[in-house]
């Protein structure tokens, strides 16, 4: 029988004579629980920031603003300056998917900087970076291996940006969308919505879910206006299945009043 795996860190004590390898194992044994901790506690997603934007208006350039995302390996990818890059085309074409991901450690071009040369005159590098790899796809993989930031595309020379198709890790805003004959929704702004209920009566909304993405596991609901102090209203959440492996996903407001009321809410996904 082959002898069981366990988690080792070094052991240091006085004396003891420590070798390249040793400070690698010390190394490893914080990235691998870190990472651990990322892929089992959190899901993977922009963290923050990593927000594209154009650069300015009829152009074909766009920024990708300084931030952090984990894919689902738990390895944290951090952009920490801004970056412009350039869509190299005048023509009008389809949308493309603008992604990033962790450098692959197998390839030297992609972890080590000239800069960084063994000043000693070896071959050896005194850093690896971490450099991100922004890339873009016509259809890159949704299974947390890249990071998907945006959807972009030329039109009449002017870029053209798509953010739904961002999958975050923790509280995000969602959008709410009509279903099943449910209330009228009045927005707000771009995720504050208002609807109308009748005396004890339900009012179902479901939750928009964006091209290749995700249903949040999670959904919390923040009512933050109704008209008189003392009205009460309540909600759950709820899933419809609408094909083999399509569902809704939404909440059920119900008035708990005798009269109609008017609530303003927000519908957040959490992502862990």
């Amino acid at each position: 029988m082959a002898d069981k795996e366990y988690v080792k860190r070094v052991n240091y004590f006085t004396h003891q004579f420590l070798e390249a390898k040793d400070f690698t194992a010390e190394q490893q044994y914080h990235l691998k629980m870190r990472r651990r901790h990322n892929r089992v506690f959190h899901s993977w997603g922009v963290a923050e920031g990593l927000e594209v934007t154009k650069n300015g208006e009829n152009t074909n350039t766009y920024l990708i603003k300084p931030g952090t995302a984990v894919d689902r390996y738990g390895r944290e990818i951090v952009l920490l300056d801004k970056e412009e890059h350039t869509l190299q085309t005048t023509e009008p074409q389809d949308w493309i998917y603008l992604t990033i991901r962790y450098p692959d450690e197998k390839l030297p071009e992609e972890i080590w900087d000239i800069n960084d040369k063994d000043p000693g005159g070896t071959d050896n590098y005194i850093r690896l970076t971490e450099k991100p790899k922004i890339e873009l796809n016509t259809q890159p993989k949704d299974d947390g291996s890249v990071i998907i930031l945006a959807k972009i595309k030329l039109k009449d020379g002017t870029i053209e940006i798509d953010n739904t198709v961002r999958k975050y890790i923790g509280l995000h805003p969602l959008k709410p969308i009509e279903y099943d004959g449910g209330p009228e929704l009045t927005s707000l702004d771009e995720f504050s919505y208002k609807i109308n209920i009748g005396g004890n009566k339900d009012a179902r909304i479901a939750v928009d879910k964006p091209e290749r993405s995700w249903a949040p596991p999670v959904l919390v609901v923040q009512v933050y206006e109704l008209p008189r102090p003392g009205d009460s209203i309540s909600w759950r959440e709820f899933s419809w299945r609408i094909g083999n492996d399509e569902f809704v996903r939404g909440v059920i407001f119900h008035n708990e009043m005798d009269r109609q009321i008017s609530v303003g809410f927000t519908i957040y996904g959490i992502y862990f």
